[in-house]
């Protein structure tokens, strides 16, 4: 008899790489029928990174996989009190490779704005809709790493997860 699956055990990006395994279909399918963009979708299809679906965007993930295993993942997490407030401190070694993370990251959000800023052939200046897009998605890498600098230092300050 087959052990059932502990989703307690899991990783998010584990859930991730079965529901696309299990699904039959290239990841690029997915991407598309979810309304992902190549460069959002390799993050979320990369182990490595720490990117994630967006939760309104989880039942059109499940559909184009044809598995509702995130969701079920998220209420096993949820019930087992997943959701971590408490974080090992980080050494030396990665406190300086997470602020190096973090100081790329405010790069990259500086050249986004800059080349976004340049004069269009009318001269203006002028940041359209996909420009704004790609400059919160770049923020929103800022913050990623800005939380995983934050969780790590909190245990150095005697601080929990939810104290400030």
């Amino acid at each position: 008899m087959r052990k059932p699956i502990d989703l307690t055990e899991m990783s998010l990006s584990h859930v991730i790489s079965q529901m696309v395994s299990g699904s039959g279909k290239p990841a690029a399918e997915i991407a598309a029928e979810v309304g992902w963009s190549p460069s959002v979708a390799s993050r979320i299809f990369n182990p490595s990174e720490e990117y994630w679906p967006s939760l309104p965007m989880a039942p059109a993930f499940c559909v184009a996989c044809g598995s509702s295993l995130l969701i079920d993942w998220l209420a096993c997490q949820a019930e087992a009190g997943g959701v971590r407030f408490e974080h090992a401190a980080m050494g030396w070694q990665d406190l300086l490779l997470t602020l190096t993370d973090l100081e790329k990251e405010l790069g990259d959000v500086a050249e986004e704005v800059r080349q976004d800023i340049e004069p269009d052939p009318d001269g203006e200046r002028r940041i359209d809709r996909t420009e704004a897009k790609r400059i919160i998605r770049e923020v929103q890498d800022v913050i990623t790493k800005g939380v995983a600098l934050i969780n790590g230092v909190r245990p150095m300050a005697g601080c929990s997860g939810e104290d400030r």
